[in-house]
């Protein structure tokens, strides 16, 4: 194992924990990246096998720097705690792993990373098309330096929503007038049809372009090959009109979305 492993295998394990007398707890960078901020690593936990968790105290994921780009790594590796409890119970672990012990049996429930990839995209997909309005979070917090402000019954009642604070909202223009400032913050809000939706093919390949440490996503991959091949092909083949376009194609996509 190295300090951002791209797999971590039962033998992996076991010659550690023969050392260490006991099983380890794993902090885990895979999807880390405080050490080049200029990366992201939003890709789904994989390279684990179900067995290790036979060998291990527990996991703790380090995860990107930016939370939010986090999703996908943690809604995954959900799941792949999740498929272990359920193994659990049937005393079953799944042979995917490039060790084969013969302590472990076939499970009924294998990690698959693609369709654990798959459902997080799923559930992380209303987030990108929701419509966020400019008076949401419109508290303000009073705060009370006096012992008996300091008390927890103080303290919760201090959470109160300014009722100075005035919002009209209209079809195409918000106007919230703050008693922290005499000048109304407007903000325009676009309602016309023009609005771009993203789909899942769309998250996906935002994904795939910041993956993992070691790796593009299978489709961002693609669109490299296809550069490789057009580099040495473009006036040898009849086909490179057709690659060619489909290249552009990917690329235009990339460029509207984001």
């Amino acid at each position: 194992p190295k300090v951002v492993s791209r797999r971590i295998t039962v033998s992996h394990l076991l010659s550690i924990n023969n050392i260490l007398k006991r099983r380890v707890i794993i902090w885990d960078n895979l999807n880390a990246n405080d050490y080049d901020q200029r990366r992201l690593c939003m890709g789904p936990y994989s390279g684990r096998s179900l067995n290790i968790s036979k060998q291990i105290c527990g996991i703790l994921l380090n995860p990107n720097c930016e939370f939010e780009l986090n999703f996908v790594p943690l809604h995954t590796l959900g799941q792949w705690f999740k498929l272990i409890n359920m193994n659990e119970k049937e005393y079953q672990f799944d042979d995917d792993d490039d060790d084969n012990h013969q302590d472990f049996l076939q499970t009924s429930s294998m990690y698959e990373v693609d369709k654990a990839f798959h459902k997080s995209l799923i559930d992380w997909l209303p987030e990108f098309n929701k419509i966020k309005s400019a008076n949401d979070s419109q508290q303000n917090f009073k705060i009370d330096n006096s012992p008996q402000g300091m008390s927890p019954k103080s303290l919760i009642s201090s959470l109160t929503t300014d009722e100075d604070c005035q919002e009209s909202l209209n079809e195409n223009l918000i106007v919230c007038t703050s008693s922290s400032s005499s000048k109304p913050h407007i903000m325009e809000c676009d309602h016309n049809k023009n609005n771009i939706y993203l789909t899942i093919d769309d998250i996906r390949l935002l994904v795939e372009l910041f993956y993992l440490p070691y790796q593009h996503g299978p489709n961002v991959q693609q669109v490299f090959m296809d550069f490789y091949w057009l580099r040495f092909n473009y006036n040898r083949n009849q086909n490179v009109r057709n690659k060619l376009t489909k290249t552009n194609e990917d690329l235009l996509r990339v460029n509207q979305k984001f």
